[in-house]
């Protein structure tokens, strides 16, 4: 979910995906893929996407409590998924962020560029379960 709602910006973003199921070493490199991370690395590139674990001793503490439409992220960004605990969710603007949230946040370079200076990179799921 955009904290700004950006149907043009969520559009881009699909029509990004549907480029890159529609080129010609996608089912030869998709099926390299050992596990659900590593789809989903491929797909978003890492230069253009993170996934930030919430903790209130680290800066991204400061999210905790806060729902996402009132987070002030840079233009370009979207947090497409939501693991709290076992469950990964798609959330909504009114998506309360816990401790120990894992937001898995899509978008352009400059974007996700700005959160990792903010926030830190975890580099996979399980980097940001530790």
């Amino acid at each position: 979910m955009s904290p700004t709602g950006d149907t043009r910006q969520q559009i881009r973003l699909l029509a990004g995906i549907a480029e890159m199921v529609e080129r010609q070493e996608f089912v030869s490199n998709m099926l390299t893929c050992k596990n659900d991370m590593q789809v989903k690395e491929y797909m978003l590139h890492k230069d253009r996407f993170l996934n930030l674990k919430l903790h209130a001793s680290h800066p991204s503490g400061g999210l905790i409590g806060l729902n996402l439409k009132d987070l002030r992220f840079p233009q370009g960004v979207l947090i497409a998924l939501v693991m709290r605990g076992n469950n990964v969710f798609a959330p909504d603007g009114n998506t309360y962020l816990h401790a120990n949230d894992v937001l898995t946040i899509i978008g352009d370079e400059a974007g996700i560029k700005k959160l990792h200076e903010k926030y830190g990179l975890q580099k996979s799921v399980e980097d940001a379960r530790q």
